[in-house]
């Protein structure tokens, strides 16, 4: 895969951005300031197993310009709960039923459940304490801001997933911009 593509998204992904941002009222206005390739990607999400990651950053980036940093966080954690639900949702039970009811059960294996709806990235869990620790993302060039408040709604949808209360915080980002990093607390 060519830099630009090295990383990927799956359609369940693509068709639920496509969604929330109708939901949430800002499909219209998003899309206006999308690329083309953007653009295209949004319009095909049914049509491919997997699409450019770059593609959908670039949706994330727009709605952060549009509506800011919350609205990313709010649009991902609406996608989680929905994408999880029909594709993740199945084997994180089975690992919390398997291993204990805490978000660290599937903070622990957040790489191997990212498989399910990303190629190209890596993720790691380093707990510092029972209740708390950093999730790490890597991908393969630096990515924006507005990817870490994606995947700090993602995560706030895990802790409502494990129906515990708690923070996700962006933490400053590592690898020379390539990794996104968060910290995770819960009651």
């Amino acid at each position: 895969m060519p830099e630009s593509t090295s990383y990927e998204f799956s359609t369940v992904m693509v068709s639920g951005i496509k969604r929330a941002l109708v939901e949430h009222g800002w499909f219209d206005a998003v899309k206006a300031e999308l690329s083309s390739t953007a653009r295209a990607t949004l319009d095909a999400a049914e049509e491919s197993k997997f699409h450019p990651g770059p593609a959908l950053d670039e949706v994330s980036e727009v709605l952060a310009r549009l509506h800011g940093l919350d609205a990313v966080t709010r649009l991902f954690r609406t996608v989680t709960a929905r994408s999880m639900e029909s594709v993740v949702a199945p084997l994180a039970r089975v690992y919390l039923a398997l291993k204990g009811d805490s978000p660290e059960v599937l903070l622990a294996r957040f790489d191997s459940l990212l498989q399910v709806a990303a190629r190209g990235l890596r993720a790691s869990w380093v707990a510092q304490s029972t209740r708390a620790g950093t999730l790490t993302l890597v991908y393969p060039s630096p990515r924006a801001l507005a990817a870490s408040s994606a995947w700090r709604g993602t995560l706030l949808h895990l802790l409502d997933f494990c129906e515990v209360s708690g923070e996700v915080e962006v933490l400053e980002p590592g690898e020379g911009g390539r990794a996104v990093r968060l910290r995770v607390q819960w009651d």
